[in-house]
């Protein structure tokens, strides 16, 4: 073992002395992450398991979660790092175009009323970051949802939101911080 934790040689957290593996990201035993991060600007609301989202290939799923990635919030904890991205890039045979895309899911996850459902939607109407996100007019966005009502029903997508629910959607984000995705 060795005394301090490395992404290749594993070792022991810092916060509790547990040893840990050389690919796992937090730690088994008391869940502190392991990876440089810039957690104290992190704000997250809502966290849904990865395996909601959308898209999202269960085998990747499974990878992320043998490095204790389960959830938005543990991806968005560790991943907004360039650094840290090319580990778990390494480690879950994820690209990382592929990675950086679930990253921004992850990040419109936080809005409180918009689930992995929802986020899908907005991916398909062209929408794909937080920033493009609020940069949208409520009825704008309204409007390109029920342009595009065929190619969401064909994706899978039968309910769609109502002009309220867009509003919602569009007030909340207006509140939260954005997150620097390096």
């Amino acid at each position: 073992t060795t005394d301090k934790w490395t992404s290749e040689n594993g070792g022991s957290c810092g916060d509790c002395g547990t040893y840990n593996m050389g690919h796992v990201v937090f730690c088994g035993d008391c869940g502190t992450m392991l990876l440089k991060t810039i957690e104290e600007k992190l704000e997250i609301i809502s966290s849904y398991p990865l395996k909601e989202i959308r898209g999202l290939v269960h085998t990747f799923v499974a990878k992320l979660a043998k490095l204790n990635v389960h959830s938005t919030e543990d991806l968005l904890r560790v991943g907004t790092r360039r650094a840290n991205r090319a580990t778990l890039t390494k480690q879950s045979g994820m690209s990382e175009r592929s990675l950086v895309r679930l990253l921004h899911q992850s990040d419109l996850c936080r809005i409180p009323s918009l689930d992995p459902e929802s986020v899908a939607l907005l991916e398909l109407i062209g929408v794909q970051t937080l920033a493009e996100f609020k940069s949208e007019k409520p009825g704008g966005l309204y409007k390109k949802i029920q342009q595009a009502k065929i190619k969401l029903n064909q994706s899978g997508i039968m309910f769609l939101p109502t002009k309220t629910k867009v509003s919602t959607w569009c007030e909340e984000a207006l509140t939260l911080p954005e997150i620097d995705i390096q």
